[in-house]
């Protein structure tokens, strides 16, 4: 049994264009769920990535009170000066505050005198897109440093055993003006 098939150049064209264009719409179909699985992925690592914060601040809490506990510094200092115990919660955070304002709100949440790099680490857990951490401590050491001068908003409280500076917040204690020389002592 055997078949003749004649073609013809106006047939041979259809056929091609009915292909092209089934072709067209399958590679439209391999790109929207392309977009579909780059977007599920996007879920995923926003998903992933908020897990691991939670994990993060989860840790933070379970080791802020012996890590407080353990600083010769902050024990001296809870000692000589009382502090409130109503701290501001996470969501009074504002991403949007300059880094003076991060870093008061960050010392007011502690409750206790710190150096730059708990700060910054700080900063990073509630900012996890925050990844330059060159940047963050350059900016928040620049703050320090500018704005820890006489009738600004910090004030040097002394060095930890990392030798780092520690400080406060200016205005946290009536007996601010003590605290170095008390510290130092």
């Amino acid at each position: 049994m055997s078949f003749n098939i004649q073609i013809n150049n106006k047939s041979l064209k259809v056929f091609t264009a009915l292909l092209l264009e089934r072709i067209n719409k399958l590679k439209q179909q391999i790109e929207a769920q392309k977009a579909e699985i780059d977007s599920k992925q996007n879920d995923l690592n926003e998903a992933e990535g908020l897990l691991k914060q939670l994990s993060q601040f989860s840790s933070f809490i379970e080791d802020d009170d012996s890590a407080v506990s353990n600083s010769d510094i902050s024990t001296t200092y809870r000692h000589l000066y009382a502090y409130d115990d109503s701290k501001p919660t996470v969501a009074e955070y504002n991403k949007s505050w300059t880094w003076e304002a991060k870093m008061k709100y960050i010392l007011k949440e502690s409750g206790r005198p710190m150096g730059t790099a708990d700060v910054v680490k700080r900063i990073m857990e509630i900012e996890p897109y925050l990844t330059d951490r060159a940047a963050i401590v350059g900016s928040v050491s620049a703050t320090f440093s500018i704005k820890s001068k006489p009738g600004k908003s910090f004030i040097v409280v002394g060095k930890n055993e990392r030798n780092e500076t520690i400080y406060d917040l200016a205005d946290n204690n009536v007996l601010s003006v003590l605290r170095i020389s008390t510290l130092g002592a």
